[in-house]
Order: structure tokens, then sequence, then C-alpha cells
């Protein structure tokens, strides 16, 4: 989901908009970085004000990465 821009609003069906296109961008970035979604025992997105938090739990090892807002 390349330049798109989701706010989810809580009142609506915009949420459920919004975390689908989470899910769809996690499914197509996987490939693109070598990474079978079958090997992954979780994955958790964090998102605060501060930025994005990614943690990948694969095959006994994690795997975290951050992007910051400012």
């Amino acid at each position: 989901m390349k330049n798109k821009t989701f706010t989810p609003d809580l009142d609506g069906d915009a949420v459920e908009t919004y975390y689908s296109a989470i899910c769809d961008w996690f499914h197509e970035v996987l490939p693109k970085e070598g990474i079978p979604i079958d090997v992954i025992d979780s994955a958790i997105l964090i998102i605060s004000p501060n930025g994005k938090e990614c943690v990948i739990k694969a095959s006994e090892r994690e795997f975290r990465s951050f992007y910051s807002y400012k």
C-alpha cells in the first residue's frame, strides 16, 4: 500500500479498512524480504505516536524494526 495514509475512524468501518491495509502490506513485504509466511511463529505490529515497530518471531529467533515519525 504505497503512499497511502489510513486513519482509523473508531466509530465506523474505517477500522476494518485500516487494519486490512496493514495486513495486506505485511503480506506484500514478506516475499520481497525473502521470508515465507509459514516460518513466522508470531508477528506484532505496534503503532504509537512515536512510530511503528514490527516484532517477528520465527524459528526461535526475534527480529525487530522501528520506524520513527520524527
